[in-house]
């Protein structure tokens, strides 16, 4: 008897003590002029619409100044730069479809039609950038050659002022913000030029506007990198709230099937 007892009660509580997680995910149409550029080191820029729009083409580096006219201008057509170098660098591999990663929150108790902003309680960038991960949004593999002496991007996490809201259990608004920040090696250590990824609403944002002293072949210099995407995430007016009963209930409805047929044995002996 008390072997079935005891696992009635195991069922319960393992039922009881797991959180309701749900994941959404946070794929994007990005805005086809997004770019990375930098002015000194490098002058050069990849932009997601350069190239021929297949799977591995080139769409980095290029002579970021223009050999027309000497100008730094991001928004100016392909034909208006020339090839940086002779690899063929993929930075943007995914082009306008970016896949992002993941937000998680605990929908324990939140009916269908549930209206308010709930907490956060995971987040997942690495579809966005991984080093060394060629399929990655901002390609891990050839990002990092763009810099002579190494460099990649690094992202941060969540925290308590990170939210979804929902309206009548659909989800109309992601706010999160996390840093980003590139990376770049040079003759005396690191350089980091600071900046944010945020998701509003249903927009996604990636900015990093800074200017930093760099160390060269010939010393010192001002280097400004320019990093910027955007777009829409998916998932924004079209994740609805599934109905899932609490654990609470699940835990007792266990505990009940656990007896019942602990009764039924009873009577059969």
């Amino acid at each position: 008897m008390s072997r079935y007892l005891a696992a009635a009660i195991a069922a319960a509580f393992l039922l009881t003590s797991n959180a309701d997680a749900e994941l959404v995910s946070l794929a994007s149409t990005m805005d086809a002029g997004g770019y990375f550029a930098e002015d000194a080191a490098l002058d050069s820029i990849a932009r997601i619409n350069f190239g021929d729009g297949t799977a591995n083409d080139r769409d980095g580096a290029n002579q970021y100044s223009d050999p027309n006219d000497g100008s730094f201008d991001p928004n100016k057509p392909e034909s208006d730069y020339t090839p940086f170098g002779t690899s063929n660098l993929n930075i943007f591999p995914n082009e306008t479809n970016f896949n992002v990663g993941q937000v998680g929150f605990d929908e324990t108790g939140l009916s269908p039609t549930f209206t308010g902003t709930v907490q956060i309680n995971s987040l997942d960038l690495g579809a966005f950038y991984t080093l060394n991960d060629a399929t990655s949004d901002i390609n891990g593999v050839d990002f990092p050659l763009l810099f002579p002496f190494g460099g990649g991007l690094t992202l941060g996490t969540f925290d308590a002022n990170d939210t979804l809201t929902f309206t009548n259990g659909l989800l109309t608004s992601i706010d999160v913000e996390v840093e980003a920040d590139v990376f770049v090696a040079d003759f005396t250590g690191q350089v980091t030029y600071d900046g944010l990824l945020t998701f509003s609403g249903s927009n996604i944002n990636l900015n990093i506007m800074e200017t930093e002293t760099v160390v060269g072949f010939t010393g010192p210099f001002n280097s400004t990198l320019d990093f910027q995407l955007s777009g829409i995430v998916g998932a924004v007016n079209n994740f609805q709230i599934s109905a899932v009963p609490e654990p609470g209930s699940f835990g007792l409805a266990a505990t009940a099937f656990g007896l019942i047929a602990l009764r039924r044995r009873n009577r059969k002996s």
